[in-house]
C-alpha cells in the first residue's frame, strides 16, 4: 500500500521519473496489456493515441511538452491526476510520497497510471471506461486480487453508488500495476 502525504513537496525529478517509466513500459507484459486495453477503448469518437502503444504515448507526452507537478487540479483526490491533453501539452499531478527515498518510484507509478487516462486523442479515458475494458478481457480480469466486497464487478461488492468512481479506479489500477511494474530501488 502506498502512503501519501502533502508535506513540503519536492520538485519532481524529471529524468529519474522518465527513466523508471521507460523501463516499465518496455516490459512485454505491460506493453501487451496497454495495447489490448486501449484497443478495446479506441473508437471513432475518441481514437487511442499511437495505436495504444503506451511507450510511444509517453514519448509523445514528452515531445508535446508534458510536465509533472505536485499541484493537484481542483476536485482531485490528491494521489495522481491527468491535466489537459497530450496533443495540447498535458501535465500529470503527483502526490508527495511519505518516504523520500521512494519518491521517484511513486512518481513513476503515478505517471503510468495517468498515461492510461491521457491516451485518448480527444478526451480522457475515465476509470470506469478503463475498468470495464480490462474486465472485458478475461486474462486480465482474472488477475485482480481485490477482496470481493471491494471488487465492483463481483456480486459481493459492498460499495455504494457514491463509491463507484473509486471502485472502478481501484479495480483498473490493481490489475494495471501488476503488469506495468515499476522497479523499486
Amino acid at each position: 500500500m502506498r502512503v501519501f502525504s502533502w508535506r513540503q513537496p519536492q520538485k519532481p525529478d524529471r529524468e529519474g521519473i522518465i527513466n523508471l517509466v521507460n523501463e516499465a513500459l518496455q516490459n512485454d507484459s505491460c506493453a501487451q496489456f496497454a495495447e489490448k486495453t486501449l484497443a478495446t477503448l479506441s473508437s471513432s469518437k475518441n481514437p487511442t493515441l499511437k495505436g495504444g502503444d503506451l511507450f510511444s504515448i509517453f514519448k509523445l507526452f514528452l515531445e508535446k511538452g508534458g510536465t509533472f507537478t505536485r499541484t493537484p487540479p481542483p476536485g482531485s483526490a490528491g494521489y495522481g491526476s491527468p491535466i489537459g491533453s497530450i496533443p495540447n501539452g498535458a501535465s500529470i499531478s503527483m502526490a508527495t510520497f511519505s518516504n523520500p527515498a521512494l519518491q521517484n518510484w511513486s512518481d513513476a507509478v503515478t505517471v503510468i497510471d495517468e498515461l492510461f487516462h491521457l491516451s485518448g486523442s480527444k478526451e480522457w479515458y475515465s476509470d470506469e471506461e478503463l475498468a470495464k475494458a480490462v474486465h472485458a478481457i478475461p486474462e486480465y480480469a482474472a488477475l485482480t486480487k481485490l477482496d470481493p466486497s471491494q471488487n465492483i464487478f463481483d456480486p459481493n461488492y459492498a460499495g455504494k453508488d457514491k463509491d463507484k468512481d473509486a471502485a472502478y479506479s481501484n479495480y483498473f489500477h490493481d490489475i494495471e500495476r501488476r503488469l506495468c511494474t515499476v522497479t523499486k530501488p
